[in-house]
């Protein structure tokens, strides 16, 4: 089931979920201490002047340069950032995290809109029938002659 705070809004948590202090860039990489969890492919933002600088967390590493495909609060880790040249103490910001995203989405999958079967069985000397159909539940409706013969009128 999807946690979230229950003082802050769905929005603000994709949005300003998690907030890094002190960016620190050198040779491609931005090296951060995380104040919230970190996650592969979570999309980041560097607040940055004349425009942010955009990435995603493809590759985590440790302080000891291993790859891991997470960071948890108060770990030093280091990120690839191809594009920018962000500037140390500048502040990081998640903007979309794929942990909460692939909960949304499996909840959407889940609770998705069933394909709806429906057809009349239609038999010389027989009531019409209307038949419905999700797949798993069929209902039959008989239409009695004097139903069928309104119609008619």
């Amino acid at each position: 089931m999807m946690m979230l705070p229950s003082d802050e809004p769905i929005h603000d948590q994709i949005i300003r979920s998690s907030n890094w202090r002190g960016v620190d860039f050198y040779k491609g990489k931005v090296k951060v201490k995380l104040s919230k969890p970190l996650y592969q492919h979570d999309g980041l933002r560097i607040l940055s002047e004349p425009e942010d600088i955009g990435l995603t967390a493809v590759k985590i590493y440790d302080q000891k340069n291993l790859l891991v495909n997470s960071g948890n609060p108060g770990q030093i880790v280091t990120l690839e950032c191809k594009e920018g040249r962000p500037k140390r103490g500048q502040k990081l910001h998640k903007t979309t995290d794929t942990r909460l995203l692939d909960d949304v989405q499996h909840h959407i999958e889940e609770f998705s809109r069933q394909s709806i079967l429906r057809f009349y069985e239609a038999r010389i000397g027989k009531p019409l029938k209307l038949v419905v159909s999700d797949g798993e539940h069929t209902v039959v409706q008989e239409l009695s002659e004097s139903r069928t013969n309104k119609m008619h009128h």
